[in-house]
């Protein structure tokens, strides 16, 4: 879907008005944590999280043709190896047009 820089710009501003008007109404009350979420939270804490399964880098599975080990002919660990540098670049600078967008939006609901 292509999204011209207008249509982007207009539906970040809308985004980001409803999202400060929510912030000016009242909170909702938070519940009282439970004794058993208490317990769960430090089981998580105590245990440790450096083994946990990543479907990311997951390489067990035989892939076959899809391998990118096989495509590449190199070792396919990190961020930078398996996708294009220029979509990254291009991610980054659409981040920083989308905080600009913001950040005028809420200078002007400031009133700066």
């Amino acid at each position: 879907m292509k999204v011209t820089l207008l249509e982007m710009r207009n539906m970040v501003a809308v985004a980001v008005r409803q999202a400060l008007s929510e912030a000016k109404r009242k909170p909702k009350e938070i519940p009282a944590i439970t004794p058993e979420a208490e317990a769960e939270q430090r089981e998580k804490k105590i245990r440790a999280t450096g083994y946990s399964f990543s479907n990311q880098n997951d390489y067990s599975k035989p892939l076959g043709k899809a391998n990118r080990l096989k495509k590449q002919g190199a070792a396919n660990f990190g961020n930078w190896t398996s996708e294009s540098i220029v979509r990254k670049i291009r991610e980054m600078q659409l981040r920083k047009l989308v905080r600009m967008i913001v950040q005028e939006e809420v200078r002007a609901a400031r009133g700066r």
